[in-house]
């Protein structure tokens, strides 16, 4: 007589798996904040893009696997469940939280790089004084994407106000709501913005004797719907390769509960 066995090991190796996706998905999700600056500078133009993008909709999909595995699992595994809906939860508010830390060590770790990029442009070596040449690109592979990433161009824009130098750098952004540049003014007095160069700019604070912060306008009401757009067709994308492939692993795990004694 043939009888069969509860195979434990793969349901619990199973009960794993929305775990392990909200710490990886979360994981990613800091990186691309905190770590935005030398993921910029070691991966290509093309790779940071892909590994920016993607972040929101593995993210999506950790959380929806999360909040699937808590309503499926009984009531008194449930303590225990909830824990990758909760890394999910806290990766989220790690990821839009202000974070001026992050532009404090960016600051300090760039600072004799971008003094260095001052000095050429006032003695006309990266710039030749033109108003109407207000963005200069920094050479590569001398300056890394972390220094000023403008757009992926390395720009930083320079312009003269009030008789002063402002050269504006734009480090690497990695939240949705890391809005912020930094400025140089050669006589130390507060930065201006005029609108045709600076229009999105709305305040600076001190950080130096010459270099401020700069705080920008986000995006407009189109910009957020872009964006939720982009990202929920970026979600169905992603899906139509992890949803298979999670079925697929369900599928198996299952096959194995039923062991031949």
């Amino acid at each position: 007589m043939e009888s069969s066995l509860p195979a434990k090991a793969p349901s619990r190796l199973w009960s794993f798996v929305p775990l392990l996706a909200a710490l990886l998905a979360g994981a990613w999700l800091l990186a691309t904040r905190f770590l935005r600056g030398y993921a910029a500078d070691t991966l290509t133009g093309l790779q940071w893009d892909v590994f920016a993008w993607l972040v929101l909709p593995a993210f999506v999909w950790a959380m929806g696997l999360s909040v699937v595995h808590l309503l499926r699992v009984s009531a008194s595994a449930r303590p225990l469940s909830v824990l990758p809906l909760a890394v999910c939860l806290l990766a989220g508010a790690l990821y839009v939280a202000p974070a001026p830390t992050i532009d404090d060590v960016d600051f300090q770790r760039h600072y004799a790089t971008r003094m260095e990029v001052v000095g050429r442009i006032e003695s006309g070596e990266l710039w030749n004084g033109s108003p109407s040449n207000q963005l200069v690109s920094l050479p590569w592979p001398e300056y890394p994407t972390s220094v000023s990433d403008g757009g992926g161009w390395r720009d930083v824009t320079v312009y003269r106000e009030e008789g002063a130098l402002h050269v504006v750098f734009h480090p690497v952004t990695g939240g949705l709501f890391d809005w912020t540049g930094l400025v140089y003014r050669s006589d130390g007095s507060p930065p201006v913005f005029p609108d045709r160069v600076m229009p999105n700019a709305l305040s600076s604070e001190r950080l130096d004797e010459h270099w401020h912060r700069v705080l920008y306008a986000g995006p407009t009401v189109g910009g957020w719907v872009l964006l939720l757009v982009t990202t929920a067709l970026l979600t169905l994308a992603t899906g139509v390769v992890l949803v298979p492939l999670a079925l697929g692993l369900h599928h198996l795990a299952h096959r194995s509960e039923a062991v031949p004694q």
